[in-house]
């Protein structure tokens, strides 16, 4: 059986996290058991007879700057199956339960940091960010500020940069301090020597060994560590409200201001995204119509729902390669999505 456990009943996953992620601390295990399922879902799967829990899934929620629109969208974590449950399909079970909830609930996309790709790519997740490694040229003076006064610096040195990204709060900020802390870690945070304005921060963890978790500072005073990583894979959910947040680069030569499209998707779970549709693209947003007898566009686009995943992310551009005037699209990359749980 499937469901979602009241607040009441979610630390009986913990025996399960334990069991299947043996590296995480104690003290990490009970930060999250106290923090992070103050706002989270946990949907599982239990054994008939017993009522136990044998596989699980966590809908952590992030709010999330898209472009310029505000989502809340759900960071799927903790995904997990007992070891004697395991190769059953209860993993797949549960993910495609999540998703047809996700799509009811009108979710745009959802994320996650995988284990290993091929766990989800079956399910249409596909990556949409590389992880930076970036190292200080030099040290630098530090001090201390309020966790609101950090949180604004980050949304401003992130608004700057890229269109996607986890918006910080006061209270994302207190959670991250302890985070950290649960690892043994801290946050740095760099100020200049006249004005003691904020320049930057950088966050360490490891109760072994120590790691670089966060480093975010003007381009100029950092250099590269070691090449980019792929981190985050994501996926479309409700097609028709994450197009709202598409729209035209700009007005071509001929001062024309949408574009038209037929397009045409494969989506094998969120049934709802799986046909032809009308795609109106505009200088600010874009609609998706059913598409009926009699309608006419100017381009057709037939794809799955991976593939348009990674190019509206900025991620793939093989999309544009075969389709020339997708280029004309603006897409939602660059992308920041460094959360880690």
């Amino acid at each position: 059986m499937m469901r979602y456990l009241s607040q009441e009943e979610k630390k009986n996953t913990i025996s399960l996290w334990t069991e299947a992620f043996p590296e995480d601390s104690d003290s990490f295990l009970e930060y999250y058991y106290r923090e992070k399922i103050k706002d989270n879902r946990i949907l599982v799967a239990e054994e008939e007879e017993s009522a136990k829990i044998v596989s699980m899934l966590h809908r952590n929620p992030y709010k999330l700057q898209v472009n310029k629109a505000v989502w809340e969208i759900d960071y799927i974590v903790g995904v997990a199956t007992a070891r004697a449950y395991r190769h059953r399909g209860l993993m797949k079970s549960l993910l495609i339960r999540m998703m047809k909830d996700m799509y009811q609930e009108g979710k745009e996309f959802c994320f996650l940091m995988p284990a290993a790709p091929e766990i989800y790519s079956p399910f249409d997740f596909v990556y949409i960010y590389d992880q930076p490694h970036w190292k200080l040229k030099k040290e630098t003076g530090s001090g201390k500020k309020t966790p609101s006064a950090i949180g604004d610096w980050m949304n401003q040195w992130l608004e700057k940069r890229f269109q996607v990204y986890a918006i910080r709060t006061c209270s994302y900020i207190e959670r991250l301090y302890q985070e950290l802390e649960s690892e043994r870690g801290c946050l740095e945070v760099f100020l200049s020597e006249k004005s003691k304005q904020i320049t930057g921060v950088r966050g360490w963890w490891g109760i072994d060994k120590k790691e670089q978790r966060l480093l975010m500072t003007d381009e100029d005073l950092v250099e590269k560590d070691k090449p980019d990583t792929p981190a985050i894979m994501a996926r479309i959910i409700h097609l028709k409200n994450f197009l709202k947040a598409i729209h035209l680069k700009t007005r071509d030569c001929l001062g024309k201001v949408s574009l038209t499209v037929q397009l045409q998707i494969e989506d094998r779970i969120c049934e709802e995204n799986n046909g032809t549709f009308l795609w109106i693209i505009g200088e600010e947003k874009s609609e998706l119509y059913p598409w009926e007898e009699g309608m006419e566009a100017e381009e057709t686009l037939q794809t799955g729902i991976g593939p348009l995943t990674g190019y509206l992310f900025g991620y793939d551009r093989k999309l544009s390669q075969t389709a020339l005037w997708a280029e004309r699209i603006q897409t939602l990359g660059p992308v920041f999505l460094d959360e880690v749980v």
